[in-house]
């Protein structure tokens, strides 16, 4: 599930114990499609550019633990990556 968030805050979504990917900026259709299929829910951010200051990369994908941390940045938001990491640790479902 897909929710473009304008103008929210990032913590939000973190109230959910699940598995998220985050996006600052534009998401690849890929990276739509392996989310959908997954079950992830995917949070698309509106690229500001004092996001860059932060150490966000535009654009790409920030796999979200349960605990709210990290698990895996992807500056190149690539498909595969993400699917190798969610394959590697048997996140079907995102779960």
């Amino acid at each position: 599930m897909e929710k473009n968030l304008n103008g929210a805050d990032n913590f939000t979504p973190l109230t959910s114990l699940d598995w998220q990917v985050h996006i600052y900026g534009d998401a690849a259709p890929a990276i739509r499609a392996l989310c959908e299929g997954r079950k992830l829910s995917l949070h698309v951010y509106p690229w500001r550019p004092e996001m860059d200051q932060t150490g966000l990369r535009r654009n790409a994908v920030y796999l979200v633990r349960p605990d709210g941390y990290v698990a895996l940045a992807d500056p190149d938001a690539s498909a595969a990556v993400l699917t190798s990491y969610l394959d590697k640790h048997k996140l079907t479902s995102g779960r």
